[in-house]
């Protein structure tokens, strides 16, 4: 926004606007409480359990049975280790460094002081996740994880014949998540550009 088109607010709008915020903010925190503690809690030690329980049951699969079977349970534990490590970095990790649960003043579920387990460090990642995507939320050329440079998700960014397969493109960074998430918040695309 220009500052032109700040002088142009009226300052009575902005101030009932930020009235408004703070309605909402002191809304919000009445609701928070006991009940969400016990949800994150719940989650992790299910995340913990279904994480532990996975890695038992590939090489029991594979030491004890035989056949199908011993397919099967392998790959109900893969299915349980991916599941986890979701849950363990979108939905623990993500909400935590966010500082959703800050208020719980829990030492292990802290925004300051939690890390997880992915190839990107928690701190990089908030720094530009939580200014740059959080600050700028979709605006094209200001957030960068709006499309991550690979993917065509507006009209305002000129349309490559890449774009064609960028279905391809998705599914790569679907399963390449984690690395994906890394090597962004090295910003290397601006390294290789120079």
């Amino acid at each position: 926004m220009s500052n032109s088109t700040m002088k142009r607010i009226d300052p009575v709008k902005l101030e009932q606007f930020a009235q408004q915020l703070e309605i909402l903010k002191a809304d919000t925190l009445k609701r928070i409480g006991e009940k969400d503690a016990r949800y994150i809690r719940r989650l992790i030690g299910f995340q913990r359990l279904l994480d532990i329980t996975s890695r038992i049951l590939i090489p029991v699969a594979f030491l004890f049975f035989s056949g199908p079977m011993m397919y099967l349970l392998a790959a109900v534990g893969t299915i349980g280790l991916g599941v986890s490590k979701i849950l363990d970095n979108m939905e623990i990790g993500h909400n935590v460094m966010h500082g959703q649960y800050d208020w719980m003043n829990d030492p292990n579920i802290n925004s300051r002081k939690f890390d997880w387990d992915n190839a990107g460090d928690s701190d990089s990642w908030k720094r530009y996740h939580n200014h740059e995507h959080h600050t700028y939320t979709n605006v094209f050329g200001k957030d960068r994880d709006f499309g991550y440079g690979l993917l065509r998700l507006s009209n305002d960014l000129p349309w490559k014949p890449k774009n064609s397969w960028q279905i391809l493109t998705y599914l790569n960074l679907s399963f390449l998540f984690e690395w994906g998430v890394a090597y962004h918040e090295l910003a290397g695309e601006r390294i290789f550009a120079g």
